[in-house]
């Protein structure tokens, strides 16, 4: 226990230094993929902080040309299998995702650090289990339409209003001790009716999840994701520039580093 504690400690680490410097997989429910058997029932249990499920999320920004040379981490086998709602359309708005045990977190932030990445920030997010949060927003003020691939070649258009587009999780415990049952997807939301919502029961805000580029898996406690764009699209209003943009006189792509602190109890 004390060296996998020393293990996950290390790698983080190698994250917040970083800062200091300027195929198709299985589609949900099939063989395989995470099961409702898979979830342990936690409505009697007690709501207290050691209830609470927990990230580490690590922001950085990286300049857009650099972004192929965290190809070749996409490329390696992978160590957790991810199941995506729709591999062609995730691949096709220009997402990529790959997932690890604490072990490899050096590696990724040796990679981060050789592509030029800056840590911006390091967030903790907890939250009950079968409750959504996002861990990363960006705020629109005039409606706006918001274009996207569907598959591999429909390009979609949405008319959205006032409100967020970011990236959201929802996490649940496992039948399996230190493990979670996690699912990630980039949503649209707007606030102002929480407690009107709480008040009949709903969570207090409204996630709109984009289905298409959703995935879940299993995670353990120290095991982290990399969630980045694979390239920055050319279309202006693109889900994939409202994800992973990061507009100004130097404009950056964003990607995420989140790691898994606590699966609760």
């Amino acid at each position: 226990m004390k060296y996998a504690c020393f293990l996950l400690c290390s790698a983080v680490s190698c994250l917040l230094l970083i800062g200091c410097q300027a195929p198709a997989a299985p589609a949900p429910g099939t063989p395989g993929g995470p099961k409702l058997s898979d979830v342990r029932d936690t409505s009697l249990q007690l709501k207290n902080a050691d209830f609470l499920i927990t990230f580490k999320v690590f922001p950085f920004t990286i300049d857009p040309n650099l972004l192929p040379l965290l190809d070749p981490l996409y490329q390696q086998p992978r160590a957790a299998e991810i199941y995506f709602r729709n591999a062609a359309a995730f691949e096709a708005n220009g997402i990529a995702v790959l997932a690890g045990p604490r072990e490899r977190l050096t590696a990724i932030a040796r990679a981060l650090n050789n592509a030029g990445a800056s840590r911006i920030a390091q967030n903790i997010i907890s939250v009950p289990p079968a409750q959504t949060d996002a861990f990363s927003s960006v705020p629109f003020y005039q409606p706006r339409s918001l274009y996207f691939l569907t598959d591999k070649s429909k390009l979609t258009s949405r008319l959205l209003y006032p409100g967020f587009v970011g990236w959201t999780l929802f996490a649940e415990s496992s039948a399996v001790r230190d493990m979670i049952l996690l699912r990630i997807a980039p949503a649209y939301w707007q606030t102002g009716a929480e407690d009107i919502r709480l008040r009949f029961g709903k969570e207090p805000i409204n996630y709109e999840p984009f289905e298409f580029a959703a995935f879940h898996l299993r995670l353990k406690e120290g095991d982290f994701i990399l969630l980045a764009p694979s390239r920055i699209s050319d279309q202006t209003n693109s889900l994939n520039r409202a994800l992973f943009l990061e507009t100004g006189k130097r404009p950056l792509a964003k990607c995420f580093v989140i790691v898994c602190e606590s699966a609760g109890l």
